[in-house]
């Protein structure tokens, strides 16, 4: 017996179905919104994040 079997038998096939549209919606909306033309002046800013010289390293003293 297949999981495709009790699925179906238990009439739960629908859930695979809306697990699937779910997550085409979810990463429709990511690839907008990594592609989106509006953004490209944050992704610039955080994509140089690593190599900024002007942030300054946290100097907050750690208690043991």
């Amino acid at each position: 017996m297949t999981i495709r079997d009790i699925m179906a038998r238990d009439g739960l096939a629908i859930f695979g179905e809306i697990a699937l549209v779910v997550f085409l919606i979810a990463f429709l909306f990511i690839v907008w919104r990594a592609f989106n033309p509006a953004r490209k002046q944050e992704l610039d800013r955080m994509a140089n994040l690593p190599l900024d010289d002007e942030t300054k390293p946290s100097t907050r003293s750690r208690r043991a």
